[in-house]
C-alpha cells in the first residue's frame, strides 16, 4: 500500500510477533501435512507418517525445542520480497526421516528444523534464528519493524 503512496513521511509500523506462538504454528502445519506420509515425522519417530511424542508435546506448548531446532528465517539485507497471499511447504528429510520442513509464507522463507544442530546459512541464504529484527523498506524508507521474541 504505501509502495503507491507519494514520498511523504509516515510512521514506522511496528509488530511485536510471539515467536513460541508462531514456531508452533509451522510445527503444527508440518505435522498436519505430513501426517500419513512415507516419512518419520522428526528423529525420536520410528513409525512412517507420524511424529514424534516430543513434537507433539512442542506442538501444544508442553515442552519447547531444544536449543537450535525450531524456526529459521531465511533472507539477506535488501533482498525483494513478493509478499503474495499463500503458503507452500517442502518437506526435507534424511533417511527415512522428516528433519526440516521448508515454508513459504507470503513470499518469506522459513525453516523448521527438528534437529538440534545450528545451521548458519541455508540453499545460498543466511539464516536469523528466533530473535530478530526484521525491517522492511518502501520507496528506500523504512517501512514497518517485525520483531520476532522468545
Amino acid at each position: 500500500m504505501r509502495g503507491k503512496l507519494k514520498r511523504t513521511s509516515w510512521t514506522v509500523k511496528r509488530f511485536n510477533v510471539n515467536g513460541p506462538l508462531l514456531e508452533r504454528w509451522f510445527l503444527k502445519t508440518l505435522i498436519y501435512l505430513s501426517v500419513s506420509g512415507d516419512w518419520a515425522i522428526g528423529l525420536g519417530s520410528h513409525k512412517k507418517g507420524t511424529p514424534s511424542q516430543q513434537l507433539v508435546r512442542i506442538a501444544f506448548g508442553h515442552e519447547a525445542f531444544e536449543p537450535y531446532e525450531g524456526l529459521y528465517i531465511a533472507g539477506y539485507p535488501g533482498e525483494n520480497i513478493d509478499s503474495m497471499d499463500r503458503v507452500s511447504f517442502a518437506p526435507m528429510t534424511e533417511g527415512d526421516n522428516l528433519v526440516v520442513g521448508r515454508f513459504n509464507f507470503r513470499g518469506y522463507r522459513f525453516y523448521l528444523s527438528l534437529v538440534p544442530e545450528k545451521v548458519e546459512n541455508f540453499e545460498g541464504s543466511p539464516l536469523l534464528y528466533r530473535n530478530s529484527n526484521l525491517r522492511f523498506m518502501v520507496q528506500d524508507r523504512l517501512s514497518h519493524i517485525v520483531r520476532l521474541r522468545w
